[in-house]
């Protein structure tokens, strides 16, 4: 009898700790998340580049593997269950044309437009760059819980060969918020 007891117990505290263990990946306690992508494909958080015709498929050089962005605009959707007040994406990339690299954060409103930002480059090892770009989340989108952001080369295009591609190798991307309070947790309540 007592040692059912110390079962039962056990399991509902491991039951427990788990349930926070995911809640805090989904929703962190402290109010930032941070993600890293690869751009190999959708990782539950955040999408495939799309629309699949301007990327190509993973490729591999200097240890690194990328995706080569061949055509302009590349997008990727952030899903998270609570809106976040500031987004900060740090990339590694190359670069081969002329024209700097801009990241775009989706605008509210009616009409699609983007808050483009330059990302300012920084060389690293193996002719890889690392940027970053800061957004203040408060005029994005923020539709069906997820945010959009954009990739810009402002003339890429397939038909002019030659003039290059944007390698994209790997994305942080840092959210922060409040800490989680009862109205969030109401909130997270009422959404299920």
């Amino acid at each position: 009898m007592a040692s059912n007891t110390i079962w039962r117990g056990f399991l509902t505290t491991i039951m427990i700790g788990l349930v926070l263990f995911v809640a805090n990946y989904h929703v962190p306690l402290s109010g930032t998340k941070t993600i890293t992508y690869d751009f190999r494909g959708p990782d539950g958080t955040i999408s495939h580049a799309y629309p699949v015709a301007r990327v190509r498929d993973m490729a591999r050089q200097n240890g690194r593997t990328y995706r080569p962005m061949i055509e302009d605009p590349v997008y990727v959707d952030v899903k998270t269950l609570l809106p976040y007040r500031v987004a900060r994406i740090d990339l590694i990339f190359q670069n081969t044309t002329s024209i700097p690299l801009a990241v775009g954060m989706k605008r509210a409103g009616g009409t699609p437009s983007f808050d483009l930002k330059s990302v300012e480059e920084a060389p690293t090892e193996g002719g890889w760059s690392r940027g970053s770009v800061l957004f203040d989340l408060s005029t994005a989108s923020y539709y069906n819980g997820k945010y959009t952001f954009a990739f810009s080369v402002p003339g890429l295009r397939t038909e002019r060969p030659g003039q290059g591609e944007v390698r994209l190798s790997q994305m942080r991307l840092i959210l922060e918020r409040p800490p989680l309070s009862w109205d969030d947790i109401l909130t997270l309540w009422k959404n299920f």
